[in-house]
């Protein structure tokens, strides 16, 4: 189910932290910048997708966070809606595919 919520410290105490399955964040957050949340959050659960938004987004920027694996993806400034769903469908199909691979080959394991 979706959730909004509005303060990182929020989030990252949140009982259902852990149950999250994408992030959208904005690079420019109160307190804490997305790089850093991003961070954060992939050094706690790696195999959550996280999609950046930003209008202050250099070349170099993005390259980072793509290198350093920080994020799953990008999107600049304005959000068009289409595009945000294609990319939050295609990460979560990704995500799927890679639980059904982890549990065909846990199945592959347990065979005689």
């Amino acid at each position: 189910f979706p959730v909004t919520i509005l303060r990182v410290e929020s989030f990252l105490a949140s009982p259902v932290f852990d149950t999250f399955t994408l992030v959208i964040t904005d690079y420019s957050l109160p307190g804490i910048s997305g790089k850093e949340l991003a961070k954060l959050i992939k050094s706690k659960l790696k195999n959550i997708p996280v999609i950046m938004i930003t209008a202050n987004g250099t070349i170099e920027l993005v390259r980072e966070l793509f290198v350093n694996k920080i994020i799953d993806d990008y999107i600049d400034k304005p959000v068009n809606s289409e595009v945000l769903v294609t990319r939050v469908k295609g990460l979560m199909d990704s995500a799927t595919k890679s639980l059904v691979e982890v549990c065909i080959n846990l199945r592959t394991l347990r065979s005689p």
